[in-house]
């Protein structure tokens, strides 16, 4: 995949996720808590959990680990999903 499909794939599935986390009419269904369980990133995201899982574990994605519970900030994460925290290293790079 050229770097435009990874970048174009990446905008689609955070649009995905913020319909998902939004109502029909645009307003959020319910206040999220400042802390998220994986399962329900995930499915604000749009994403599986082990794919989150993935991005954790090649440092792209902060958690907090509760005994063998993730949690991620909620805060934090929807930056994350919207692009604003950018990883501290480029993992297409590790690819090449």
């Amino acid at each position: 995949m050229s770097p435009a499909q990874v970048e174009q794939l990446i905008a689609n599935s955070v649009a995905k996720g913020i319909q998902m986390a939004l109502g029909s009419n645009g307003q959020k269904s319910e206040p999220l808590p400042p802390t998220i369980p994986l399962k329900k990133a995930a499915e604000i995201s749009g994403k599986t959990p082990n794919a989150l899982r993935v991005q954790i574990s090649i440092g792209n994605l902060k958690c907090m680990h509760r005994g063998s519970r993730i949690y991620l900030d909620t805060d934090y994460f929807q930056r994350w999903l919207r692009g604003e925290d950018e990883p501290e290293s480029n993992p297409l790079e590790i690819l090449k």
